[in-house]
């Protein structure tokens, strides 16, 4: 005899009661007739739906009723009509008896954690890659790109929202906590020193710096990728100070071996990728660039991503002409399975000295190391506090130092720590 469900009850055996359990949920929430009186098993019974009758065990029928209680006080009722919402409903329920039922068993809770990543790039650094490694008994890690919704995110016990900057987001989130729920706020970006160039200084109003600074405050945590960032975030929290988790790559991921890191066809390459708010960063390289491919006809530049307008003015022009080498797209997923497979002999990391880029993060540098392509980088932060200047990476503050740079790993094979010589009749 099943100590959940009455095996006396003859509309529905025991083993179909106990899976439609949390139905008892929804059924309270729709306003289902409550038969206290009814005379099969043990006297429990509910009738919903035409009149089909589940018998429970009183215990359980009482817990499944309390949870109701609690979700009738949490949810919006009178939108319950519509049937995404009913079936978000019926979800939550689900787990909610589930778990109740397995932790009076002895049984382990399972926790859930949902990690809402951000759909640039650093969903991937700071959600996709982690979660590769965050499964853990009794732990499941859900993490997408949908928005925060709060029906969705009600089964969770600790959601992680990435740089979310919107006053209904923000309330979504204070019903999550009102709820019990822990949130984590990851932020990776200076959203408050946004400079007019950077296409989000258009989107990014005030209205939105202060949404992102009251959810940060209504967070458990918040979570940040730099020591530069964290200072300027302090002050925006009243003092709290974000932790610092910086960003993540996986050293194991398939990257290209180093013997493998330079052209196969025997021209040279300059790599770059990056997105649009990087496109007046590559003012402070460009003329570099353009006297060494002028120099060397058997270069060519390579681009991933978004094509930079110093770079697209000049694409029909010497010496870029026919030798610019551009692949587009706009997913970060699609640039972490080209990245593995780059060849080329040396990368550029151009950033100007400004407030909201030296809040950033030397991701780009410590990719490009893993495949063994050295950098050329911007000499302040953040490249000044991780490149030494030696075969995997220099700093360069002015165009001749930028040449200069470029031009040395052109002319070497670097092989990991082992530069070799080579010799250029064309260069």
């Amino acid at each position: 005899m099943n100590d959940r469900v009455s095996d006396s009850a003859p509309l529905m055996p025991p083993a179909k009661a106990i899976e439609e359990l949390p139905d008892v949920v929804v059924a309270f929430l729709l306003g289902a007739r409550i038969h206290n009186n009814y005379k099969g098993g043990d006297g429990i019974g509910v009738l919903v739906d035409g009149g089909e009758k589940w018998h429970l065990a009183k215990a359980d029928f009482d817990m499944a009723q309390t949870i109701a209680k609690k979700l009738h006080d949490t949810l919006d009722l009178h939108q319950l009509a519509n049937a995404w919402r009913l079936f978000d409903v019926r979800r939550h329920a689900v787990r909610e008896v589930r778990d109740a039922l397995d932790l009076r068993e002895g049984k382990p809770r399972e926790k859930a954690v949902a990690m809402l990543k951000d759909k640039g790039g650093s969903g991937w650094w700071r959600m996709v890659i982690p979660a590769r490694y965050m499964q853990k008994d009794g732990w499941r890690f859900d993490c997408t790109a949908a928005q925060v919704k709060f029906d969705h995110l009600l089964e969770y016990d600790t959601i992680f929202v990435q740089r979310i900057h919107d006053w209904e987001s923000y309330y979504t989130l204070e019903r999550l906590k009102a709820a019990g729920k822990r949130i984590v706020y990851d932020i990776d970006d200076d959203l408050f020193n946004i400079t007019p160039d950077n296409p989000a200084y258009n989107t990014i109003t005030r209205d939105d710096q202060l949404a992102a600074a009251q959810c940060m405050k209504l967070a458990d945590l918040v979570t940040t990728t730099t020591a530069e960032l964290q200072r300027r975030l302090t002050g925006v929290m009243d003092g709290v100070a974000p932790l610092v988790i910086p960003n993540a790559w996986d050293v194991d991921d398939n990257w290209t071996p180093t013997f493998k890191t330079g052209s196969p066809d025997g021209k040279r390459r300059i790599f770059w990728s990056g997105g649009a708010s990087h496109g007046a960063d590559w003012e402070v390289c460009f003329e570099a660039v353009h006297r060494v491919m002028q120099d060397c006809d058997d270069v060519r530049l390579v681009i991933a991503g978004f094509l930079p307008p110093c770079i697209e003015n000049n694409a029909r022009l010497d010496p870029f002409a026919g030798r610019v080498e551009y692949v587009g797209f706009r997913h970060p997923e699609t640039y972490y399975n080209l990245i593995h497979h780059v060849r080329a002999e040396v990368a550029l990391c151009p950033l100007r000295s400004t407030g909201f880029n030296a809040a950033k993060s030397p991701i780009k540098y410590l990719e490009y190391s893993s495949i063994g392509i050295p950098t050329v980088a911007s000499n302040w932060l953040p490249y000044s506090a991780v490149i030494q200047g030696d075969a995997k990476g220099k700093l360069a503050s002015t165009t001749e130092e930028w040449e200069e740079a470029i031009r040395f790993y052109l002319d070497n094979t670097v092989v990991g720590h082992k530069t070799v010589a080579v010799s250029r009749k064309n260069c």
